[in-house]
């Protein structure tokens, strides 16, 4: 299992493999990933981006103007070697809009909220905006999250 937060980590997880700048950096198990040094580091930027969230929720709550979408992909594409995910995908979410993903397995679903998140490789080659921002301009993952 992967995942890019502490709290997401499953009870039940008895090893952890830690990685930097894509190579395994380390693996341990849990109790010393518990006493790891990086998790204080973990948990106090993690609390500063939650803390940073909350404050443009706040201040943009009651806002009735933003001009910019929230995510927007034009002529969005993702395929590997020889296998199309999608291809020419237009697709804007707007302020108030909720949305819902739905579809059998292998077509895409996971690749484009990897592509909203960040998480996908192919995200830095599609003309994504997200709050207004095109993606690649500097912004880090986790200020996206």
């Amino acid at each position: 299992i992967t995942f890019s937060r502490e709290s997401d980590m499953p009870e039940w997880i008895d090893h952890v493999a830690l990685f930097n700048a894509g190579s395994l950096d380390s693996t341990m198990n849990k109790e010393s990933w518990d006493n790891h040094p990086i998790i204080e580091q973990i948990k106090s930027q993690s609390q500063k981006q939650s803390e940073e969230m909350m404050g443009l929720i706040r201040r943009h709550q009651h806002s009735t103007h933003f001009d910019d979408p929230i995510f927007e992909l034009k002529n969005g594409q993702v395929e590997y070697t020889e296998k199309r995910i999608f291809t020419d995908l237009n697709w804007r979410i707007d302020k108030g809009q909720h949305w819902q993903v739905k579809g059998p397995n292998g077509c895409g679903k996971s690749t484009l909220l990897g592509l909203i998140f960040g998480d996908h490789p192919q995200c830095y080659s599609n003309d994504i905006h997200i709050f207004g921002k095109k993606r690649g301009s500097g912004e880090s993952i986790w200020e996206i999250k």
